[in-house]
């Protein structure tokens, strides 16, 4: 969070999801943040169709800074 201010909209979203992965469509955020976030390491592509990102999950070390739970875990 401190080194890239810039992610602050992104981090609140995964926040609010609270888990994951999670639907690429459930974080409403633009494409530069999203490119900036998978070159960082804290979005990973979990499923996709084609071209199209279905799902993306949370490393570890990031998910639980954020507070978030592994999706099927309280």
């Amino acid at each position: 969070e401190e080194e890239f201010r810039e992610l602050d909209p992104l981090l609140n979203g995964l926040k609010r999801i609270a888990r994951s992965p999670f639907n690429a469509a459930d974080l409403d955020s633009p494409e530069s943040e999203m490119v900036l976030a998978r070159e960082v390491g804290l979005l990973e592509v979990y499923e996709e169709k084609g071209d199209e990102i279905q799902r993306f999950r949370i490393p570890d070390i990031y998910r639980l800074a954020l507070g978030m739970t592994r999706k099927g875990q309280a």
